[in-house]
């Protein structure tokens, strides 16, 4: 019989394992993509509507704009940092750090793309950087997606003053532009 210590143990040792599997399936950054610097932008027109807070009920069309800076470092750890315009509202979510405690985007590396996830309240955004020219060049897919049960996409408002949430009603990307340079954008920005 085993007791609750070594049961313990034992779970402890089996997440442990499927972290380092994890690891050791996951992608490295490719060597010509290291030290470089890209830059993203896209705009979608979000109609949406209150589900909770002050304005329940309430539908709401605007546009929304998005700057995403990112680095990925000579180690292949990958640097970010959001800024999103809804409005006349402005939010920056910066210092994110591939690998390391809450982060608002989830980045990975797969099929020869840079990929990142946001979590949403139901749902998620996927970001995908795909490459050309020996990493010289670069094109992005901004894609929101529902759960698997089909659930409606809600995402909670981006203020911490406001604790509203917003069913998608309707998400349309309108544009999108990828650029990269060579050295860290945080570091020396142009």
């Amino acid at each position: 019989m085993i007791g609750m210590g070594d049961f313990a143990r034992l779970l402890v040792i089996g997440f442990a394992t499927l972290q380092m599997a994890a690891e050791c399936r996951a992608e490295q950054a490719p060597r010509e993509l290291r030290e470089k610097s890209i830059v993203l932008n896209w705009s979608e027109i979000r109609t949406v509507k209150a589900v909770s807070g002050k304005l329940s009920g309430r539908e709401f069309t605007s546009r929304f704009d998005a700057t995403l800076e990112v680095y990925v470092s000579a180690l292949g750890r990958v640097f970010s940092t959001l800024k999103r315009v809804d409005g006349k509202y402005v939010f920056v979510d910066s210092n994110q750090i591939s690998g390391t405690g809450k982060t608002l985007l989830l980045w990975r590396f797969r099929s020869g793309a840079l990929v990142a996830d946001q979590a949403f309240v139901h749902g998620e955004r996927r970001i995908t950087i795909n490459f050309g020219d020996q990493f010289n060049t670069c094109s992005i897919s901004v894609v929101n997606r529902k759960e698997r049960d089909a659930a409606p996409i809600v995402f909670a408002a981006s203020s911490p003053a406001d604790d509203s949430q917003y069913e998608a009603i309707d998400l349309k990307l309108i544009s999108t532009n990828c650029s990269m340079r060579q050295g860290n954008i945080f570091a020396d920005p142009q």
